[in-house]
């Protein structure tokens, strides 16, 4: 009993912890929250409005809730990049079996575009 009720407090725990960790990679990469980075040179730019996002690009949170309908697990990096003249979602997430895949989403519709291991 006493373990059970630890089990569920961890997953508890991982849980919330999963949750602050994908509200702060949501607010630091959302184009319009004034949250900036520096690169490598020292230009000041936000990170995600910089390159091939556009007003039609989907907001990172719908993104991942995308990824996570049909890749569940823990989220380890968010790429978003053009290839082909198409703005896509590239997300690496480790899975509940330990695997590490990416899934790569059309970023203006949502459409996965690929399930791949890494």
């Amino acid at each position: 009993m006493k373990r059970n009720v630890l089990i569920v407090l961890g997953a508890l725990l991982a849980t919330a912890a999963i949750s602050v960790a994908s509200i702060g990679l949501y607010e630091y990469f959302r184009p319009a929250s004034g949250y900036w980075n520096e690169d490598t040179e020292g230009r000041r730019g936000n990170s995600i409005a910089e390159g091939p996002h556009d007003a039609a690009t989907l907001p990172l949170a719908r993104a991942l809730d995308l990824a996570a309908q049909h890749l569940p697990g823990e989220v380890l990096k968010v790429e978003l990049e053009n290839k082909h003249g198409r703005s896509i979602y590239e997300i690496k997430v480790l899975a509940a079996n330990g695997r590490v895949r990416e899934i790569e989403l059309d970023a203006r519709t949502g459409k996965v575009l690929e399930i791949e291991d890494d």
